[in-house]
């Protein structure tokens, strides 16, 4: 009998420390995510981030015009669209050909070019104010400050395109500079792919662990802002799928949205990536919660 209770109470206990490491955290994100109006975050975000998607294409394309680097980002958006859902790169692939294939005449320090700038910042603001609220922290710092930091975020941004550029452009032409030297290699090609795919994969990493760290007005290790981050580059990859085939084999918004079907099919895209932007947020705030929780000491019992 002592035996059987000894088990009982190993069993529970280890069902609570699954529960506290696995679950609980979770299941805490989910909570606050809710209490924080997150889907009614993700809703903002979603159209923010579309209407500010075309100017700062358009700021790259002018970018790199400027830097003389315009085939290359033709390459670049071609791999891109490989990684969203065939229905949501249809619907945008036409506007974005266009913005690429037909730059403006105009230079890149123009009016225009500014108010281009302007919008495209405005989709870092809409994630700022998420990921503020997901940290319950207010944003005291001023208009203008959070504006040139959103413009630094968008100059970043456009930077961080032009190293992955370089990888997809380049590491193509060393792989076949490689071939001629070892014609052995060929056989390797579809690890190369892997590869290349692996690190647009490891890119998106990149950019949501630093939205995560710098964005919000809270005090943070690198460290705190990864989980969330990994969290988010996994599912974001897992929806995207599962998205794609939803709307290749289940639905078409056509039927009930018309000529707007495609892009309405885009900005639910959007929809699924912000929920899984803020909840990635929520859940690094509760883990560090957690931690901070382990680390005070408790209260000796007394007899």
């Amino acid at each position: 009998m002592n035996g059987t209770e000894s088990a009982k109470t190993e069993t529970k206990r280890r069902n609570t420390r699954l529960w506290r490491i696995l679950v609980r955290p979770f299941w805490r994100a989910t909570l606050r995510f809710l209490d924080h109006e997150g889907l009614e975050l993700a809703g903002y975000i979603a159209f923010s981030v579309l209407l500010a998607l075309f100017p700062f294409i358009l700021f790259l394309v002018a970018l790199s015009g400027f830097i003389g680097q315009s085939a290359a980002v033709q390459e670049f958006m071609v791999f891109a669209f490989d990684y969203l859902p065939v229905e949501v790169g249809r619907a945008l692939y036409p506007v974005v050909s266009d913005i690429v294939l037909n730059p403006p005449a105009s230079g890149i320090l123009t009016f225009s070019m500014i108010g281009t700038l302007w919008v495209a910042s405005s989709g870092v603001e809409a994630l700022r104010t998420a990921l503020d609220r997901a940290y319950g922290v207010a944003e005291p710092r001023a208009f203008w400050l959070r504006r040139l930091q959103g413009l630094g975020f968008v100059f970043g941004g456009a930077g961080g395109v032009f190293v992955v550029i370089l990888l997809i452009v380049v590491g193509p032409l060393a792989w076949d500079a490689a071939m001629a030297i070892a014609p052995v290699i060929f056989e390797m090609e579809g690890t190369f792919n892997i590869v290349r795919y692996g690190i647009g994969s490891l890119s998106l990493l990149v950019v949501i662990w630093c939205l995560y760290r710098l964005l919000p007005n809270v005090k943070q290790r690198w460290i705190n802002a990864l989980p969330g981050a990994i969290f988010a580059a996994a599912s974001w990859l897992f929806v995207a799928t599962v998205y794609s085939m939803y709307l290749s084999n289940v639905t078409n918004y056509t039927v009930t949205y018309g000529s707007l079907g495609g892009i309405i099919g885009a900005l639910m895209f959007f929809f699924f990536t912000a929920i899984i932007f803020i909840y990635g947020a929520e859940l690094n705030f509760v883990l560090m919660e957690i931690a901070e929780d382990a680390e005070q000491p408790t209260e000796a019992v007394k007899a």
